[in-house]
């Protein structure tokens, strides 16, 4: 058998065990990874990366095994990943941030979180986008490296949020009972928490008004309920108690001549 002959045999018997060894070798990572904790997006992905890199060493294995010089083939190959590095940067950027979203997680599924200054509920996180659904049932894509390299607030995360809310009140007005009014409306609304205590405040002096605070507590499922229930309820409590909210208001004077 001449030697051409010879070292194609060597080649097709090294790269069918090779293929062999590889199947082999992606069943045991892939029941590895899908046994472990590991996102199953960063499965898929740590797989292709794994799969792509033995078949490119054993082509390289191969090709040594035949004889054949690899130095001009490294070489070739490092310009080769270079040219396509720098051409799909930013699509490499992308993916980091999407793996950094998924190892770290800042938020999941279901979470209402704002995303700079897009926000609503997350349906879905991939590799390259982050898709929220905002609450006038918008759809929107957001690139994931847009996402990690601005500030991200889950408003899901925590089983509580504190609400406050600033009630402006005439200068006249009795402050002690307007602030006796907002603290027993907030006690009396069963989703407002004991603990922390409900609060009512002077908040500040405005030119026509003073502004009074009225900070609660609530899960954070009932946020938006709690709201809206105090916003009815402070209101009807001030009409009944005659607490005035008052309407903007200018003095003109006018200066008498001499």
């Amino acid at each position: 058998m001449s030697e051409s002959g010879y070292g194609l045999i060597v080649f097709i018997g090294v790269f069918a065990l090779g293929i062999f060894i590889i199947h082999t070798l992606m069943k045991i990572f892939k029941s590895f990874f899908l046994q472990s904790s590991v996102d199953k997006l960063l499965v898929k992905f740590f797989l292709i990366i794994i799969k792509i890199t033995l078949y490119v060493i054993l082509i390289l294995l191969d090709l040594f095994m035949v004889g054949v010089d690899l130095t001009g083939y490294i070489a070739a190959l490092s310009a080769i990943a270079l040219a396509i590095g720098l051409s799909v940067k930013d699509i490499i950027s992308g993916v980091a941030s999407g793996l950094m979203i998924l190892t770290t997680h800042p938020f999941r599924v279901g979470d209402y979180v704002d995303l700079g200054t897009t926000g609503g509920t997350i349906k879905e996180v991939n590799l390259f986008h982050t898709v929220i659904n905002t609450p006038d049932n918008k759809r929107i894509m957001v690139p994931n490296k847009k996402v990690f390299d601005d500030n991200i607030t889950n408003y899901s995360s925590n089983s509580r949020r504190r609400l406050d809310l600033i009630y402006s009140v005439d200068y006249d007005t009795d402050i002690d009972k307007a602030l006796a009014v907002l603290l027993d409306v907030a006690k009396k609304n069963h989703l407002v928490l004991s603990r922390p205590e409900p609060m009512s405040k002077i908040s500040e002096f405005g030119s026509s008004d003073i502004s009074l605070l009225l900070r609660v507590w609530m899960l954070n499922e009932n946020y938006w309920t709690v709201k809206f229930n105090l916003q009815e309820e402070v209101f009807k409590a001030f009409k009944e108690n005659s607490i005035e909210i008052p309407f903007p208001q200018v003095t003109i004077s006018k200066r008498k001549e001499s």
